[in-house]
């Protein structure tokens, strides 16, 4: 029994048992490719996930930084932040 495929434009008669066996190594190939694609994106996002995470620890490290060096400027805009942050959480807790 022959089974005809068409590659391109031509016609190549094959076995079964060949085709069968070329459908299991394109099966495989395709398996391959898709576990290997997962792999890399989930590689990706850990890589992405530390990158921000260094990043704000340096953000946060610079900010401290600055805090120490200005003195009571910082201090007095750290307190009018955290005030700011107060009003808004009571705010908040009113439409509850």
């Amino acid at each position: 029994m022959y089974v005809r495929t068409c590659i391109h434009t031509c016609a190549q008669e094959i076995t079964a048992e060949e085709a069968a066996e070329r459908a299991a190594r394109l099966s495989k190939m395709r398996n391959l490719l898709f576990y290997s694609e997962q792999k890399a994106k989930r590689l990706a996002k850990i890589k992405s996930k530390e990158h921000h995470r260094r990043a704000n620890r340096a953000a946060r490290r610079a900010a401290e930084r600055r805090a120490e060096a200005g003195g009571d400027e910082a201090a007095e805009a750290a307190a009018a932040k955290e005030d700011a942050e107060y009003e808004r959480a009571k705010v908040r807790q009113q439409w509850q």
